[in-house]
């Protein structure tokens, strides 16, 4: 995992991991769905394609470009028949046709064990 996002150059992804934790009966299981910025700082147009995505997890979407400096103001949401589990993976950008890389976004949410007993939530959502 490449924490420093300059790695990145020349998109920057804010939050750079999408966590949808919860750690307090007070947040019940977290949001449910996240706000997200994805943000080209080249002089160029970046062309961009979801490689890997767990659809059957959420919904999530990109641009197919981003001009040059613009900035892609996004929205990932968790179906809610994963409201109450743990998560554990990630959506995969391809960026770029001519030197093509690509760039994993984690997604996760860990809830606390105290909080499983408090919502009373079942063995298999862990």
């Amino acid at each position: 995992i490449i924490i420093n996002q300059e790695k990145f150059f020349p998109l920057l992804l804010t939050p750079y991991v999408l966590d949808y934790s919860s750690y307090s009966a007070k947040h019940a299981l977290g949001p449910q769905e996240l706000k997200f910025t994805l943000t080209n700082l080249s002089e160029e147009d970046i062309n961009l394609r979801v490689a890997e995505f767990p659809t059957e997890i959420m919904d999530i979407e990109f641009p197919d470009k981003l001009k040059a400096g613009e900035t892609f103001e996004g929205m990932a949401k968790i179906r809610k028949e994963y409201h109450k589990k743990e998560l554990a993976t990630s959506v995969t950008l391809e960026v770029n046709e001519s030197e093509m890389f690509r760039m994993t976004i984690p997604i996760w949410r860990r809830i606390s064990r105290d909080l499983w007993y408090q919502l009373d939530l079942p063995e298999d959502s862990r």
